[in-house]
């Protein structure tokens, strides 16, 4: 059974008090944050593959462009705000140092913010 975005939203408990309560609300919102977490744009991705290039690392935007997973896995960190993830899956798919995974990551999380994705 699939249930439509506002009728989770309208089973939150808007006052929880017992522990039953805060549960259930952690587990709807948990329902909710998995849902929005899977978007991720070519276009985002072609952020990531186009910062790598312009930073010298062809190789890291190969992989990355033929292994689409470990792009969108580093974008969805980013916009989640979880840059240190972020620089570690890069680093660990791409081989990067630690300071050029960082770097990247950086100029597309200001990439992003410019352009509220």
């Amino acid at each position: 059974m699939k249930m439509k975005i506002i009728e989770l939203v309208e089973m939150l408990n808007p006052c929880p008090t017992t522990e039953r309560e805060i549960g259930y609300n952690s587990a709807i919102i948990s329902i909710l944050q998995n849902s929005f977490r899977k978007d991720c744009s070519k276009e985002q991705s072609n952020v990531l593959v186009d910062t790598l290039r312009s930073q010298g690392h062809e190789h890291a935007a190969n992989l990355m462009t033929w292994n689409p997973q470990w792009s969108k896995e580093v974008i969805l960190a980013i916009k989640e705000g979880t840059k240190l993830k972020a620089v570690k899956d890069l680093k660990g798919y791409t081989n990067l140092g630690l300071k050029e995974s960082k770097d990247v990551v950086d100029i597309v999380a200001l990439k992003f913010d410019a352009s509220r994705f």
